[in-house]
């Protein structure tokens, strides 16, 4: 396939990712060389607008309407949309500037099988090594503090075997705490009864001082009223 054909697809395939498929389509001929999948297609008519010809030539061609166009104001067209996309999108703008590292990802593979680290270029290894350098640099910090316990014998290993038999000890402990733990729960909701009852006790009393209050009021007015009534009455008799 020849370079233009190549970077044509390409240009397309970003076109039409961006812009969406187009309602119309230039009027292209492709002259395929031979192939297992398609030699046994026979050249055919000359074909009709958006229609793909395919013949038995050795060579692949292209031709394009005088009105369709060109090539660079196609890609500079791209470039403008690319710019303003990625200044708004910032998944899209990471890979705008990154384009050159993720290139070897992008590319479709080729028939060669290799290892990941054989396919990537060795600028993209030393960024993505610059990228995990503080993880890097965490797991060398574990490793030396790993390296220094062990130098001091304090790993663990050997301070397992002397816990061993402290393992009853250790079970009778939890037990007792844990029968304590239940005394304590019990002692603390009769705290809570009892202080629950002194409160019901001492609204009750309030509101039984309050309602006495309030009777006591009640007869200091009737008797003052009385004794005013019996006043007048003594004065109007004299």
């Amino acid at each position: 396939m020849s370079p233009d054909l190549a970077l044509e697809i390409r240009l397309r395939t970003i076109e039409a990712i961006i812009y969406g498929v187009p309602s119309h389509s230039s009027t292209s001929t492709f002259n395929i060389d031979s192939d297992p999948g398609i030699s046994h297609l026979s050249p055919i008519e000359p074909h009709k607008e958006g229609e793909i010809r395919f013949t038995g030539e050795s060579k692949y061609t292209r031709q394009t309407e005088k009105s369709s166009i060109s090539l660079t104001r196609r890609i500079k067209d791209v470039m403008d949309v690319l710019e303003r996309t990625g200044g708004q999108d910032d998944g899209i703008k990471r890979l705008l500037d990154g384009y050159d590292q993720y290139l070897p990802l992008l590319q479709p593979g080729s028939e060669t099988i290799n290892s990941d680290s054989e396919s990537l270029p060795d600028h993209t290894k030393l960024i993505m090594v610059l990228e995990a350098s503080e993880d890097i640099k965490q797991a060398e910090r574990g490793l030396r503090e790993i390296d220094l316990l062990i130098s001091k014998g304090v790993d663990g290993s050997g301070e397992l075997e002397k816990m061993l038999p402290l393992k009853p000890e250790i079970v009778n402990a939890q037990k007792s705490s844990i029968s304590r733990m239940e005394e304590l729960r019990k002692v603390r909701e009769e705290v809570n009864n009892l202080l629950r009852r002194y409160s019901t006790y001492t609204n009750t009393v309030s509101e039984m001082f309050i309602e006495l209050h309030n009777r006591t009021q009640t007869l200091e007015d009737a008797v003052t009223r009385l004794e005013r009534k019996k006043k007048e009455e003594l004065e109007s008799r004299y």
